[in-house]
């Protein structure tokens, strides 16, 4: 059995990501650590939302700080390229969530102020045929667990 972080344990920093060399393979230990789970329980949370909700797929990504941030689970690949894009392009919806704590409702991202809002990410939510996303986190701690939800088929 793995030990458990203490509760009050924070991720990393990026530069102590770098320097303890553990990148995004100590975000998948914080995961696993603080909630006992291994990749099926971000599955099942993410499948469930697809199952249940007015969604086309949804992700789950671990947050350690601005720079150290991976993909846990993808129901498919356009959801996985959503959340690497946002990553890569540091403009989304999801670093809203981490920065602010709180779900966040991009219901328009062709037209509407949420296209305005997130300029690049819209553009390449938009090359993946994504009208909208919804993301939030998953836990107590914000910033370190986030699902990613999105939907074609027009805005909501």
């Amino acid at each position: 059995m793995e030990p458990v972080p203490p509760e009050n344990e924070q991720p990393p920093s990026s530069a102590e990501a770098r320097a303890a060399g553990t990148g995004t393979g100590r975000l998948h230990e914080l995961f696993r650590g603080s909630t006992g789970a291994d990749e099926g329980a971000p599955a099942a949370v993410a499948r469930a939302c697809v199952d249940l909700m007015d969604v086309t797929g949804a992700s789950v990504s671990l947050y350690g700080g601005s720079d150290v941030r991976t993909v846990w689970w993808s129901s498919d690949p356009v959801a996985r390229q959503l959340a690497e894009a946002q990553f890569t392009l540091g403009d989304g919806p999801c670093g809203t969530v981490m920065e602010q704590g709180g779900p966040v409702f991009a219901a328009d991202l062709e037209h509407g102020v949420d296209a305005g809002r997130w300029p690049l990410f819209a553009r390449q939510a938009a090359d993946l045929a994504v009208e909208a996303e919804f993301p939030d986190h998953l836990d107590d701690v914000p910033q370190r667990r986030a699902l990613g939800t999105w939907r074609t088929g027009g805005p909501i």
